[in-house]
């Protein structure tokens, strides 16, 4: 048998930096084996500079330092998750230090200005074990999982007027989805040792809609578990699965696989992941369309991706880290055939992130005590005529 540390030394020195290129073409496969970052040096595992070309630094066109105007003016802990709705309010959304009482959750809808329109926030039973967001033109959904396996979910409308709230005992949420009509999905786990898969739906009132281990959300919906289903409805059979991955698996590279998947306005599904390398990881990206037919495929050498999202005129925007030849929080902004539009460094933290109203990239950070809005102007390709 081979040991570890000689298949690592193997592969340390078959190449250096050669990602696959993107297949195009609707039918194209996605590549079967995305390439790994591997090190221009004689030496595995010692990491001596590497030739490439110094990275774009892109500076923000604005920073604003936001006053949340929380009551009782908690110490915020963490910011999880961005959201728009209806209006060019962001929504930041996370948890607060509850000190002596249980961690919490809070929210604050930012203007482009930075001024807070409207927030709250609200204590929970146990401390929070994590929060989520998620809205569309009917509202905003926060939901904060706690460590004793209970749910607890608030609608608010666009206009930040509370409508409902449910707990659900026995359930720890992992994600959210905003369903017509104001309503949301729930995904995550019930039961003791980690729990089994398990689904819960809310209206807008608060009142459950369903809640149990059988998926009955109704609108279509993705599943990200290395490889990624597409449901058009409920029920426990996926229309469609995608797996990145090579067949078989051959050990190294270590292929992760899909992490996140969202679905475009266009009814393509941008799924994202990684293949972890001896050096480093690759960010992979598939675009399929809506029969599950890869459109292209690529990878983005020595860089995890954080957040993927949908930028205007069907591209993709991927954000995450870059190490080693190009380290730091980097973006990449993909057109709809793969090609690369614009990329660089930025300087703020790695998520969360999202496409605002006048289409920046922006970010909203916790730094210390001092809650801070970057804008970042990006580019987006003009089709040819």
């Amino acid at each position: 048998m081979v040991s570890r540390s000689r298949w690592l030394a193997v592969l340390a020195l078959v190449g250096c930096d050669q990602g696959s290129p993107p297949s195009v073409g609707q039918d194209a496969p996605a590549a079967p084996r995305a390439g790994v970052a591997l090190a221009c040096d004689d030496t595995p595992f010692v990491q001596m500079p590497a030739k490439c070309e110094a990275p774009t630094q892109i500076l923000p066109v604005d920073v604003v330092d936001i006053d949340p105007n929380l009551a009782e003016d908690p110490t915020l802990r963490s910011i999880d998750a961005l959201v728009s709705v209806a209006t060019e309010a962001i929504i930041a959304v996370g948890s607060y230090d509850g000190g002596a009482s249980p961690d919490g959750a809070w929210w604050a809808a930012i203007d482009p200005t930075g001024a807070t329109l409207w927030s709250g926030s609200f204590p929970a039973a146990a401390d929070v074990a994590g929060v989520f967001a998620t809205g569309d033109a009917d509202g905003l959904w926060v939901v904060a999982a706690q460590v004793d396996d209970t749910t607890v979910v608030q609608h608010f409308g666009a206009d930040g007027v509370f409508t409902g709230e449910a707990t659900i005992v026995d359930f720890t949420a992992t994600s959210a989805l905003a369903q017509t009509g104001g309503a949301v999905a729930l995904f995550g786990t019930s039961g003791p040792d980690g729990g089994a898969p398990a689904w819960a739906g809310v209206d807008p009132t608060g009142a459950e809609t369903y809640n149990g281990n059988q998926d009955l959300t109704p609108g279509p919906h993705l599943v990200a578990q290395g490889s990624v289903q597409y449901f058009d409805g409920p029920g426990g059979t996926a229309t469609w699965e995608h797996d990145p991955r090579g067949e078989p698996d051959e050990g190294f590279p270590l292929e992760v696989g899909v992490e996140q998947a969202i679905l475009t306005s266009t009814g393509d599904v941008l799924a994202m992941g990684a293949v972890l390398g001896p050096l480093g990881d690759n960010t992979l990206l598939v675009r399929l369309d809506d029969a599950g037919r890869p459109r292209w495929a690529l990878n983005r050498p020595r860089a995890h991706g954080e957040v993927v999202l949908e930028g205007l005129l069907d591209s993709a925007i991927v954000v995450g880290q870059s190490f080693y030849c190009r380290p730091g929080t980097y973006y990449v902004v993909f057109d709809d055939v793969g090609g690369i539009v614009e990329d660089g460094l930025l300087p703020a933290p790695p998520e969360p992130w999202i496409l605002d109203s006048e289409a920046h990239l922006t970010s909203v950070a916790l730094e210390g005590d001092v809650l801070t809005m970057r804008a970042f102007a990006i580019e987006f390709e003009v089709p040819k005529p």
